[in-house]
């Protein structure tokens, strides 16, 4: 019994020595200096020695609460014994920020030192160029140009912002075109340099009316079964189809949406109709004297309709009872193809954002119980694949 305590307390003592030979680390920061004033890319670097061993996992560095490693410059995360970060610091605000660095053993961060730095970025500048028409009939497009003025501090600019205050996200390009709901807007533009420093917003007014009731002579209003009679259209959701009054060759009206079809496809004897404008319908094909054409017999042709709220493109596929649609600013919703209820899916209430992507046309596929759909940001200039968990939306 005594020989196993004294082996005990040996092992204790090695195991003592070695966790003080790891927590010998020497960290210097050679750059930036104490009180210096710091802007754009920051390239923050220094030194590690240290008694002992092993060598430390990484160099860390924390700023503003957060811990990330270093670059070990010389041994390819083997040695450690010069370090660099390169550190965007327009993601803080400007004023003075406390930098850390620290030698990081497993989920230890020892030797630690600090300095103190003021941060001092330029914003970009931006303006809009362009918000037409001022004045608006609920339904219809308006246009949005912004402009760049000045990246600031950064090299470029990475991301673009256009908010309303009654329909809250409505775009993430320089240009974009979008529905906006009745109401007086406040359409607010901004843009983020590639520092991670955002342009103060500016803003332009965009009201939007309701439409007036009109008459349409021998009309037929899908889903209301008048005709002939004055048809509100204020109470029409947008891009949803009626009758013009005029008859085909087989005598069924001509439907009329007002939009552009962006996609169709026919599932169990239902035609899926995307509506450039947002809208998304269910069509009963049985109704339909001909498919080809979109022709409409009565009615009963519309089996539910949804409004999504943004440009849709090319992008449209079934899978399982649920319908995929991709949208021009980035967005994938999931769609139950039974009621056109966007509850499928717990992330953001059945849609995903995948960034500041534009989803090409015709780009959705399902693959082995995955969601994988292409992009293209018009930013970079580059193309990216996508690929969703298709249970729940999150990006895989």
């Amino acid at each position: 019994m005594v020989l196993y305590v004294a082996a005990f307390l040996v092992l204790a003592t090695l195991c003592l020595l070695s966790v003080n030979a790891r927590a010998a680390y020497n960290v210097t920061i050679d750059s930036p200096s104490e009180d210096d004033i710091v802007e754009g890319v920051v390239v923050i670097n220094g030194s590690l020695s240290h008694e002992g061993s092993p060598e430390p996992d990484a160099v860390s560095v924390r700023i503003n609460g957060t811990w990330r490693d270093a670059v070990d410059v010389n041994g390819g995360g083997g040695n450690w014994t010069s370090w660099l970060f390169t550190w965007r610091s327009g993601t803080v605000p400007n004023g003075p920020i406390r930098i850390d660095v620290a030698a990081r053993d497993g989920f230890n961060y020892l030797g630690m030192v600090s300095v103190n730095v003021t941060v001092n970025n330029t914003p970009p500048v931006v303006a809009i160029t362009k918000a037409t028409p001022a004045t608006v009939v609920v339904g219809s497009f308006v246009t949005l140009e912004g402009e760049v003025l000045s990246v600031g501090s950064g090299s470029t600019i990475t991301q673009y912002r256009w908010v309303s205050d009654i329909d809250s996200h409505i775009g993430n390009v320089a240009n974009t075109t979008c529905f906006l709901s009745v109401g007086n807007h406040t359409i607010r533009f901004r843009a983020m340099n590639d520092i991670g420093t955002w342009s103060d917003p500016v803003a332009v007014n965009v009201l939007v009316t309701p439409v007036d009731s009109l008459r349409l002579p021998g009309g037929d209003l899908t889903l209301s079964g008048y005709d002939p009679e004055d048809i509100d259209v204020a109470d029409i959701e947008r891009g949803w189809f009626f009758a013009t009054g005029a008859r085909d060759a087989l005598g069924n009206l001509v439907p009329y949406t007002g939009q552009i079809i962006t996609a169709i496809i026919h599932v169990n004897g239902i035609l899926y109709v995307t509506l450039e404008n947002g809208t998304i319908l269910a069509l009963d094909g049985a109704g339909l004297a001909d498919e080809a054409q979109g022709r409409m017999v009565d009615s009963a042709d519309v089996l539910w309709s949804t409004h999504l709220g943004r440009v849709t493109t090319g992008s449209l596929v079934y899978h399982d009872g649920v319908l995929f649609v991709g949208t021009e600013d980035g967005y994938v919703y999931a769609l139950d193809a039974l009621t056109g209820k966007a509850d499928v899916w717990p992330v953001e209430g059945s849609f995903q954002w995948v960034g500041d992507e534009s989803i090409s046309g015709n780009a959705l596929t399902v693959i082995q119980g995955f969601l994988v759909f292409g992009s293209y940001d018009e930013v970079a200039g580059q193309g990216n694949v996508w690929v969703l968990d298709i249970e729940d939306g999150s990006i895989v």
